[in-house]
C-alpha cells in the first residue's frame, strides 16, 4: 500500500474501518501522514465522515483512533484484572460476594 502510494499508483484508499489500517494511534498517524503526503485520500466505507480529504475529516479520524486505542487498552487492563482475581480466588466469579 505504501509502495503504491509512493509511486503515485493510487489516489484513494478505501478501508472498511479505519482500525483496519492500524490498531495504534501512533502507527495510524504515521500511515495517514505518509499516505496524505503522497496525495492519497483515505476513506472509511463504514463511516464516510472519516475521510482524510478535509482537515476536519483528518481530525475526526485521529480522534476516533485515539478513543479506540484507549478503549482497547482499558479492555486489556480489565481482562488482566479479572484473570488475576480469578487466579487469587480459584474459580469464583469476580462478581461473587
Amino acid at each position: 500500500m505504501l509502495a503504491a502510494a509512493r509511486s503515485d499508483a493510487i489516489d484513494v484508499l478505501v478501508v472498511r474501518h479505519m482500525y483496519n489500517l492500524s490498531r495504534t494511534t501512533q502507527h495510524l498517524a504515521f500511515l495517514l501522514d505518509e499516505l496524505t503526503s503522497h496525495g492519497v485520500r483515505v476513506v472509511s466505507a463504514a463511516d464516510p465522515g472519516l475521510d482524510t480529504e478535509t482537515p476536519f475529516g483528518l481530525f475526526l479520524v485521529r480522534v476516533v483512533s485515539a478513543v479506540a486505542e484507549i478503549e482497547h487498552t482499558g479492555a486489556l487492563a480489565d481482562r488482566r484484572a479479572r484473570l488475576r482475581h480469578k487466579q487469587k480466588s480459584g474459580n469464583e466469579s469476580p462478581l461473587a460476594g
